[in-house]
């Protein structure tokens, strides 16, 4: 599991630390679901099939946690979407060729050599935004106590 950090994190948790215990905890689920809606948009941009859209899940872990993550048995390509990839060379598995559409037939190779990806890290964008957005986020359960 890879851990993100994103700056100004340290205010927030001394802000949970004065929050009362129901607050605390309307404020970590807010602060989550800002998390989520965003990278729900980052993921929405890299979609042809939905499999990285759908794989995208938001699940409590414990009393003072949630996780945001892919089920990688889903969309086995989402680390190389988020964290991007060196340059490679793509080679058949068990076939004697790859195979992909191309105009109105097929092209056929050995194998290709893939420029690399630099990846698009929406999950450390969206722990940003959550972060800016924590002083709505609280402000809001205030209003509602």
């Amino acid at each position: 599991m890879i851990e993100i950090t994103p700056e100004g994190i340290e205010a927030v948790r001394r802000t949970f630390e004065r929050l009362a215990p129901a607050a605390r905890t309307q404020a970590l689920e807010g602060l989550a679901k800002s998390a989520f809606d965003t990278a729900q948009h980052g993921v929405a941009q890299h979609t042809q099939t939905g499999a990285l859209e759908d794989s995208l899940s938001l699940k409590p872990d414990g009393d003072e946690a949630w996780i945001i993550g892919h089920d990688l048995r889903r969309a086995p390509h989402a680390l190389f979407v988020h964290w991007g990839t060196r340059p490679h060379v793509i080679t058949h598995k068990d076939k004697q060729a790859l195979r992909w559409v191309h105009g109105n037939g097929y092209v056929f190779a050995k194998f290709v050599r893939h420029p690399g990806y630099r990846g698009h890290s929406y999950l450390v964008e969206a722990a940003d935004a959550a972060v800016r957005d924590f002083p709505r986020i609280v402000d809001q359960i205030e209003i509602g106590d």
